[in-house]
Order: C-alpha cells, then structure tokens, then sequence
C-alpha cells in the first residue's frame, strides 16, 4: 500500500473538510468491524473516501505505526478487497509522522 506524505496545507484540507455522502471520518479507536457499514455505504452510492484517525472535529489523531490499523485492515480487506473496488492507502503527517488509513471506493 501507497504511503503518501502530506504537506500542512494538505492535512488543514483533510481535517476541515465537511463530512458528506462523499466523505467520511472516523478516529482510530473505532471498533474495526464498525468500519464496514460505512464502507457498504460508500459502495452501494457512487463511492467514497473514508479517513481513518480524524477524529469528527478534524483534529488529526493518527497512529504512530501503520501496523496499528491491522485489525481495521483485517476487518475491511474479506469485504472490501484491496485493489478491486476499493483502494487502501496511508496519508503521513508532515511534523508528526504519525498516519491515517484511507479507503476509498
């Protein structure tokens, strides 16, 4: 999966975006299993992009390690196989070097 490292300016976008049928964030504490109906959602619409560790407020709160999305991974990939409709990737923050999980359909 692609790791793409983001400039400030790119993450002020990210985190002050409004969440719409289009777009969707959800902090990295969130139960994996709970990921899949945003994702069904986004697939039965004309797709999506969902962010992994903004919390609703668009503070980012990525995680240290991308290993930390795993069991979000594991959740996603039998329903939502990587390459097929969707698309996983990793956006880095700039001066935290910490990440988020992007799944877009």
């Amino acid at each position: 999966m692609d790791v793409t490292t983001l400039t400030l300016d790119q993450v002020r976008i990210l985190s002050s975006t409004a969440e719409d049928h289009f777009q969707d964030r959800k902090s990295a504490r969130i139960a994996p299993a709970k990921l899949t109906k945003t994702m069904s959602a986004f697939a039965n619409a004309d797709g999506g992009e969902l962010l992994v560790g903004i919390e609703d407020d668009g503070t980012w709160a990525g995680l240290a390690e991308i290993e930390g999305f795993n069991g979000h991974l594991q959740a996603m990939e039998p329903l939502f196989p990587y390459g097929s409709e969707f698309k996983y990737e990793f956006f880095q923050h700039p001066s935290e070097q910490t990440y988020v999980l992007v799944s877009c359909a």
